[in-house]
């Protein structure tokens, strides 16, 4: 876990630069309940993505040394398949007793979405057939908000059970792939060390004896993760088909060749 917490807080420094510098790049409003935030929208969201994506990438070879053994193929179905759930967990930490009134989450380290103005999220340039889009985002957002909230109402985790959870979705491994037995061992492994570092934190550090409803709350956040997943994979993979939107693949292929555009 100290390893882990070394490697996010390095990628962390790294992103805010690179979203300072995009925020400027796609001319973000201020958030005026908070001067030190920005509105997300669509065109930040892409250009972003290709500094999240080789951060996590950083971060899966801190947990996991060997990954690089790993075939290409399925190195891409990981990301695929963890990606949002890392996106999501990043946006319930840091909207832990941030905002006063439902409806906001953090968006990425700068930048907030309010459910209340969707329309800031598509005020982009390019785009075809808004209002159709527009629809379509407020029935996705409407889930997306309503597990998130859900979550929100959980025990609030602590910096060091924020990092734990890094290494388990790391580690939690979408059923589909189907990795050689002895990269799999690994993940297995790792995933089982996370939990004793864990359990050790909570009785020298927290000073805990039962520590099961923490570990209860860490599983139920994290099964909410993966519903969030799923409706972010969802809403990619439908723009591409019904709008001129790049779907996931080509989201990770715009992340190796890191141009910055929107549309296809």
């Amino acid at each position: 876990l100290d390893r882990v917490k070394r490697a996010y807080e390095l990628s962390v420094s790294i992103r805010l630069k690179e979203e300072q510098r995009l925020a400027v790049l796609a001319k973000l409003k201020t958030f005026s309940e908070q001067k030190d935030l920005y509105i997300n929208n669509l065109e930040f969201f892409y250009l972003l993505y290709p500094i999240i994506f080789k951060e996590l990438a950083k971060l899966l070879r801190c947990v996991i040394p060997q990954f690089d053994e790993i075939p290409d193929n399925l190195k891409c179905a990981i990301f695929t398949s963890l990606i949002g759930k890392f996106n999501a967990l990043e946006f319930y930490y840091g909207s832990q007793g941030r905002f006063k009134r439902q409806g906001l989450c953090m968006c990425s380290l700068i930048t907030v979405f309010d459910f209340d103005n969707l329309e800031e999220w598509l005020d982009v340039e390019g785009l075809t057939r808004k209002d159709d889009m527009m629809r379509t985002f407020r029935y996705y957002c409407d889930e997306y908000m309503t597990i998130f909230s859900r979550m929100q109402r959980t025990n609030r985790i602590t910096e060091t059970e924020f990092h734990s959870m890094i290494a388990i979705l790391i580690c939690q491994l979408d059923t589909t792939l189907h990795l050689p037995d002895k990269i799999q061992r690994v993940f297995d492994d790792t995933r089982a060390q996370v939990f004793e570092e864990l359990q050790v934190y909570y009785r020298e550090e927290m000073g805990l004896r039962d520590y099961s409803s923490r570990l209860g709350n860490i599983m139920t956040l994290s099964a909410a993760l993966s519903e969030l997943h799923r409706n972010s994979e969802e809403q990619i993979n439908l723009y591409s088909l019904l709008f001129d939107i790049r779907s996931q693949d080509q989201m990770l292929q715009q992340a190796l060749c890191c141009k910055e555009k929107v549309t296809k």
